[in-house]
């Protein structure tokens, strides 16, 4: 939760940008549109939903290609947990795995 003091800082930010008549004003490049997002939608603990895909779509992409990663030396390779449901594995499966 934002103190009274956050919450003035972000808004005066907030109008900065609003009222800047600078190149920003209707043209942000993109990594400052995520760190914003970032400072709105995750109140800067974590990237909000556009910088989190792209950070996603970015890594997927390298170990795809990557022709010695894992997924391109063993593509068939599916996870297994006891806990599991045979062909559904879920996070809060990995999370009782490593728990136990």
């Amino acid at each position: 939760m934002f103190d009274s003091e956050d919450a003035e800082r972000k808004e005066a930010r907030g109008k900065l940008l609003i009222d800047h008549p600078g190149i920003f004003n209707g043209n942000a490049p993109l990594w400052f549109y995520i760190l914003r997002e970032a400072e709105i939608a995750g109140n800067s603990q974590h990237l909000g939903p556009v910088g989190g895909t792209i950070i996603a779509e970015v890594l997927a992409g390298l170990i795809r290609e990557d022709r010695h990663s894992f997924l391109a030396q063993w593509p068939k390779w599916r996870p297994t947990l006891p806990s599991a449901v045979a062909g559904h594995f879920t996070m809060a499966d990995l999370i009782n795995f490593t728990n136990g």
